[in-house]
């Protein structure tokens, strides 16, 4: 059976974040919200946008930390708003994304 195609264009999508929290962060999730498979949503991702869906969905979700660092959020809360198991996954992966920690973020954000 063939998986339909986006009926979207990925570029003109303009509300990333209410979407990628409505999939908590999944990309699996995203392509059966869209009613593709995950290899279709992968191939549309590559082709417009030049990274993958999970890769796109973690930018968003590291943007929405951002925000809400800024906002005076503390680690705890930032996590469980963006859906993280853990904190220390959230720790981790904010480090990997931005090269520091969230509070040295903060303050070279300030």
């Amino acid at each position: 059976m063939k998986a339909r195609s986006i009926l979207i264009t990925l570029p003109q999508v303009n509300n990333w974040p209410e979407i990628a929290a409505e999939v908590h962060y999944q990309a699996a999730q995203l392509a059966e919200l869209w009613n593709v498979t995950p290899r279709t949503l992968q191939r549309q991702f590559r082709k417009e946008l030049g990274t993958t869906p999970q890769k796109h969905l973690d930018a968003v979700r590291q943007t929405e930390a951002e925000k809400l660092i800024r906002e005076g959020a503390r680690t705890k809360e930032i996590a469980a708003e963006l859906d993280y198991k853990q904190t220390s996954h959230f720790c981790r992966q904010f480090n990997n994304f931005h090269g520091m920690g969230a509070r040295a973020w903060r303050m070279t954000a300030a």
